[in-house]
């Protein structure tokens, strides 16, 4: 797969409502370098990117335009995807137990001659246990040899895949005090800066105090309200 300035179309439809740029990107695999591990900032656009890149080879495959400014696609025998979800409240199953079957539904069907797309795998455990997990998943990837598309806010995993000479980490650009700029580029991001996504959307101590108060005072009920002692921010 070469895909030069591919967008997603669904996103330039949103983008054409709401007034949003849409940011074209390159993507590209082989065999001998078929394992993209992806970081970077909350809200940077990583899952977009997976998804772009699924779309682009579904509609290649179905003998559709391409939205990119020049494509060569290579035929797969699936397009296999994990995306986060919630619990699977009918089958009993909690989300961790959830990802883990969509994970092994996935290497039962799975040939190298395949797509797999992962987004964030393993959240429903505690962080050692999911990083742990997602190497595990990362081996038998590499064993495979399909192609593979990886996304993680856990970046030791991008260290992790240096090990396997197929690999390559790919990371959201990012300008400072500017944000993301939703542009895929080389590298391995050092963080995710979810404490600007706390701030844009208000979910800060001060801020969540400040909604607290006003809600209280409101409904006269700040006499019932306690006295913060959290110094964290």
């Amino acid at each position: 797969l070469e895909l030069i300035g591919a967008r997603n179309p669904i996103v330039i439809a949103q983008g054409a409502k709401d007034g949003r740029k849409v940011v074209p990107n390159d993507a590209a695999h082989d065999p001998e370098s078929n394992l993209t591990m992806i970081t970077g900032a909350n809200s940077g656009g990583k899952s977009t990117y997976m998804r772009t890149i699924g779309l682009m080879q579904y509609l290649a495959q179905q003998g559709m335009p391409v939205v990119a400014k020049s494509a060569k696609v290579s035929s797969v025998d699936h397009l296999l995807t994990h995306f986060v979800s919630p619990d699977d409240l009918t089958k009993g199953d909690g989300l961790y137990q959830s990802e883990l079957k969509r994970m092994a539904a996935i290497f039962e069907c799975a040939t190298p001659y395949s797509i797999i797309i992962v987004d964030e795998p393993c959240l429903g455990t505690s962080p050692d246990e999911s990083e742990h997990q997602s190497q595990t998943i990362l081996d038998a990837c590499n064993q495979l040899g399909a192609a593979v598309y990886f996304t993680t806010h856990y970046h030791n995993l991008a260290n992790y895949v240096e090990q396997f000479s197929s690999a390559k980490n790919l990371q959201v650009e990012r300008i400072p005090d500017k944000g993301s700029t939703h542009r895929i580029i080389y590298g391995k991001a050092g963080k995710s800066y979810a404490d600007d996504v706390a701030r844009k959307t208000g979910v800060t101590k001060e801020a969540l105090e400040k909604k607290i108060l006003a809600r209280a005072k409101k409904d006269n009920y700040a006499h019932l309200l306690r006295t913060s002692r959290s110094s964290r921010r």
